[in-house]
């Protein structure tokens, strides 16, 4: 039995990652409808310092792991450093890249990644963030709590994909929605700032990806939130099923 059949999941994300997620939803008979409200794209970018003074460089997605690769000088170069990924898709595109990944946290997020790294690993070896514009600064914060020197890149920009505000509109007044899905918190913010009837989008069981961005729905007052088990997009799935079933029980 296809336990999400028939039900209308809205899809956040951007155009690439939305396409994934509801390749995958097709599978379990539900109806994705994709409305990307971000738009993520690879920036030109420089360091100050050749990659291999670093002892470590940081991943914590996989747009950041494509940027990054661009350049072809520093693609090179990463091969001798120590890398880590924060969870099994990140490490995953590293890996298909043919890169080894010497540090993974337990937990898919970056408080996780943050502690679990600082226990394991000398705090004077210095660090590369490859992040984007809006990414977390939770990883930034603990480094500095924790007086462990690192530097910062960013490779790619995340920007509100505005055209989108009509068609959210129109998939709200001709659809009812079963689930909404949100894989960052910049995806609620976007969410937000396009939905003048927030009221009306309260109750819907939205589904986030980890608990980064659960702490942004409940800062915006979602009332039903749903948090994948698993922090990866297989995850958020997999739980919408769980409690579609407890629901119809």
């Amino acid at each position: 039995m296809n336990s999400l059949h028939g039900k209308n999941i809205l899809i956040t994300r951007d155009e690439q990652g939305a396409t994934i997620l509801a390749d995958l939803l097709r599978k379990t008979g539900a109806n994705p409808m994709e409305v990307p409200l971000l738009q993520i794209n690879c920036k030109r970018y420089e360091m100050k310092a050749a990659l291999t003074q670093y002892s470590w460089v940081f991943f914590t997605s996989q747009k950041g792991v494509a940027c990054f690769l661009q350049h072809e000088k520093y693609a090179e170069q990463l091969h001798k450093c120590n890398v880590a990924a924060v969870g099994e898709k990140t490490k995953a595109a590293l890996n298909n890249r043919g890169y080894k990944v010497d540090f993974m946290p337990s937990t898919y997020n970056a408080e996780t990644m943050a502690v679990q790294f600082l226990q394991r690993f000398n705090k004077k070896e210095r660090v590369l963030f490859v992040r984007g514009n809006l990414s977390s600064p939770v990883l930034l914060r603990a480094f500095d709590k924790g007086k462990m020197p690192y530097d910062v890149v960013e490779v790619y920009e995340t920007k509100q994909n505005d055209v989108m505000k009509r068609t959210l509109q129109e998939v709200s007044e001709t659809n009812e929605i079963d689930y909404i899905t949100f894989t960052s918190p910049s995806a609620i913010d976007a969410f937000l700032s396009m939905v003048p009837d927030f009221a009306k989008w309260q109750p819907i069981p939205i589904v986030c990806i980890g608990t980064t961005t659960e702490k942004k729905a409940i800062d915006a007052q979602f009332s039903n939130i749903l948090v994948a088990d698993v922090f990866t997009i297989e995850g958020m799935i997999e739980k919408m099923v769980q409690h579609n079933i407890r629901k119809d029980d």
